[in-house]
């Protein structure tokens, strides 16, 4: 079982100021052609579970409501991408996937 002592352990092997600027980055990228009210990026690698969540909170406490995140091996899919929604508004399921089950919202 992961307690708080293993999850320490677990993020201390993960860069996450390496994280939030590639994400950073991705969200510029994109917010130079909105089509919708929320940001939804995919990285060409998969993030740790224990980094997103650290990472989802960061970006909630700079302001998005919302932080909607998967990787593409837990969807089933070609291992090696993590999707990440941002978004200050809950999205429509059918815009990210019925499957998206890991939501920050404070």
């Amino acid at each position: 079982m992961i307690g708080p002592k293993e999850y320490a352990e677990m993020l201390q092997n993960v860069n996450v100021d390496e994280y939030i600027s590639k994400i950073d980055a991705l969200i510029i990228k994109e917010s130079r052609r909105p089509s919708h009210p929320w940001v939804d990026i995919i990285l060409d690698e998969e993030i740790p579970l224990a980094a997103r969540n650290v990472l989802a909170k960061k970006y909630k406490e700079a302001g998005w409501h919302y932080v909607y995140h998967r990787t593409s091996s837990e969807n089933g899919e070609r291992p090696g991408l993590t999707r990440m929604i941002f978004t200050t508004e809950s999205t429509d399921p059918k815009f990210r996937g019925v499957n998206d089950v890991y939501l920050w919202r404070h």
